[in-house]
């Protein structure tokens, strides 16, 4: 069996709830191919960076997708790359804020994504559900989140498969529905 860290983050910035936090929790699936790990970052930069290596050495991922809330989209968003770049002028929930900084200053400008999301876009559009790939993940947490994941699977020679899919706000069933094809993508 293959391993899969599905990851999301608590609730950020004025939001009172987090569709990725809700969306994992109670997501179930009946695989016989894929063992699932969940987990939830507190929107927080130090905890990410503290958890990310440590997820990596505890599970031991085949396959990593982190989702994350972007709340002005209207379609899911797999991400095509996770930049080196962190700008933002709104606080993690600790209060800090990070301006035009590199994440990791020995890494490449990027990370690109270790899947291709042809399949996966297909699919939900195939059940009518709004998708379309993304160039990056942004400035803030989910880009640092990705970034971070990318370069520890790096520097750990690690043989992990990660991507980054941002969802909007939009009726869970239907996050259920895609995020059960996108497993299905992987096990196909």
């Amino acid at each position: 069996m293959k391993n899969l860290l599905l990851t999301g983050f608590t609730p950020f910035l004025n939001h009172s709830t987090n569709p990725t936090e809700e969306l994992i929790r109670n997501f179930e699936i009946d695989s016989n191919t894929l063992n699932i790990t969940k987990w939830i970052f507190p929107v927080e930069y130090e905890e990410v960076k503290r958890q990310v290596p440590v997820l990596l050495e505890e599970i031991s991922p085949d396959y990593i997708i982190n989702l994350g809330y972007a709340s002005d989209r209207f379609a899911i968003t797999p991400e095509i790359a996770a930049l080196n770049y962190i700008d933002s002028e709104s606080p993690d929930n600790k209060g800090i804020i990070i301006r035009n900084s590199k994440i990791v200053d020995s890494a490449p400008n990027a990370y690109f994504t270790h899947f291709n999301w042809s399949r996966f876009i297909n699919l939900l559009k195939d059940n009518n559900i709004p998708s379309k790939t993304s160039s990056d993940a942004g400035t803030y947490l989910c880009n640092y989140t990705s970034f971070l994941f990318q370069d520890c699977i790096h520097q750990m020679q690690l043989d992990t498969k990660q991507g980054f899919v941002h969802i909007p706000k939009m009726d869970i069933k239907v996050l259920n529905k895609a995020l059960h094809l996108l497993i299905q993508s992987l096990e196909a």
